[in-house]
């Protein structure tokens, strides 16, 4: 399939700008944004707790303890609280999330829309948060991955899978469409646009 990359920028606003720009009238939004160590050295967030955003919760939002595989602490005896102590801390005490997840939001425009999503990850990353992003336009197959057009917004190296790269690269925007599912490049004119005002640096394989 037809990809663009983009080195991803040292500045949040310039990432928050590509954010922005993502249309309304796309599908979801997956993934994870991390507190940045500044906030968690300042003390203003709550330690291993998680902001859960996803159509699958029947109460929506969810705060409480971050999943093993998105904490920074990685074992388990350093795991700090309950999830009373989480809501207690970021609602009363008003302390940020050390994670906000990202879980197929703004799916059927349920009770957080695609708008709603876009805003609050613009949000966190101007904030500071980082974290790997991958927003959908839409499904076909009944298959959430297959889809006509995808945008991946990812802080570090890997390779370029959710994009259709083979290879390793360096922390990255892309971009791709899939014409054999009716994607075309100009479903993601918007978001080209942003990332030209943003000066980003293209990756030519």
């Amino acid at each position: 399939m037809p990809s663009l990359i983009y080195k991803f920028p040292g500045d949040r606003e310039k990432v928050a700008s590509v954010v922005e720009s993502i249309p309304h009238d796309w599908g979801w939004i997956s993934g994870n944004l991390m507190a940045p160590r500044d906030l968690i050295g300042a003390g203003n967030v709550s330690k291993d707790s998680a902001l859960k955003l996803s159509r699958f919760y029947s109460i929506k939002p969810t705060i409480g303890i971050a999943p093993r595989y998105s904490r920074q602490s990685v074992k388990e005896s350093e795991y700090s609280g309950r999830d009373g102590d989480k809501i207690r801390e970021i609602i009363l005490e008003r302390k940020f999330p050390e994670v906000v997840i990202f879980n197929e939001v703004g799916f059927n425009r349920t009770e957080i829309s695609m708008q709603d999503a876009i805003s609050i990850a613009k949000g966190f990353i101007l904030l500071g948060y980082k974290g790997g992003l991958i927003v959908y336009r839409d499904f076909h197959n009944n298959s959430s991955i297959d889809n006509s057009a995808r945008i991946e917004i990812n802080p570090d190296e890997s390779i370029g899978t959710m994009i259709g790269i083979n290879a390793t690269l360096p922390p990255y925007i892309g971009l791709a469409w899939f014409e054999e599912l009716g994607g075309k490049r100009e479903h993601l004119e918007s978001v080209v646009e942003a990332i030209k005002r943003a000066g980003l640096e293209q990756i030519v394989l």
